[in-house]
């Protein structure tokens, strides 16, 4: 879930302007995209 996945990054990625998009990626992955 996205909550999950925030959680996960939180202590290694900084709330930069990619950040959605890496959450969009880690999804998209999760899915098998």
């Amino acid at each position: 879930s996205d909550q999950e996945i925030r959680e996960w990054m939180s202590g290694n990625i900084c709330r930069c302007g990619a950040y959605a998009n890496i959450v969009a990626a880690v999804q998209s992955a999760a899915e098998g995209g």
